[in-house]
Order: C-alpha cells, then sequence, then structure tokens
C-alpha cells in the first residue's frame, strides 16, 4: 500500500461516465440473468477480463484510502473474531 493513495475512486466514477457518453452505453436493470440476451457472452468477457488482470502503471491499480480502510477493517474483524474464539471456546462474538 502506497502512503500516496488517492482519498477517493471519484476518477473511476467520472472515467465510467465519460466513456458511456463518448460509446453512447445504455444501462437497463434487469432482475436475473436468466433468459437475458447476452449475458452468456457479458459473463464469458467479464471472466477474461477478471483474467487478464490489470497493467501496472494503469490508474486503477492504486488503492484508494477507502479501499484500505475497508481492507483493514476486514481484516481487524476476522482476527477480533479469530482471537474471540480461541480466548473463548463455546461464546459467539456477535
Amino acid at each position: 500500500m502506497r502512503a500516496n493513495a488517492p482519498n477517493t475512486s471519484q476518477w473511476a466514477f467520472l472515467e465510467c461516465h465519460t466513456l458511456i457518453d463518448r460509446y453512447k452505453v445504455g444501462i437497463i436493470w434487469s432482475p436475473g440473468h436468466m433468459g437475458i440476451e447476452g449475458n452468456e457472452m457479458a459473463d464469458e468477457l467479464a471472466d477474461a477480463g477478471a483474467k487478464e488482470g490489470r497493467m501496472d502503471n494503469d490508474r486503477s491499480a492504486e488503492p484508494t484510502i477507502s479501499g484500505i480502510g475497508t481492507t483493514a477493517r476486514a481484516l481487524a474483524n476476522v482476527t477480533t473474531s479469530d482471537w474471540w474464539r480461541r480466548r473463548y471456546t463455546g461464546l459467539s462474538a456477535s
């Protein structure tokens, strides 16, 4: 993690809107995946993108302060729950 992480991911939000406008993308909510034309192709493309990974010089690879905080809270919760389980066997942390 870097000390110079941006405060927000606002840049990503704005970039999405720029691209949506440029390529005339329409977003429509659907109640599920069954029977939606193009869903299988969208899933395949999403999987391919996830496997491809990010470029090292890609700005989206930089952590945000919000993301760092989310990760820190998740790690603290896991650590606390693990400690609680070991310390007080048979009791619940929640």
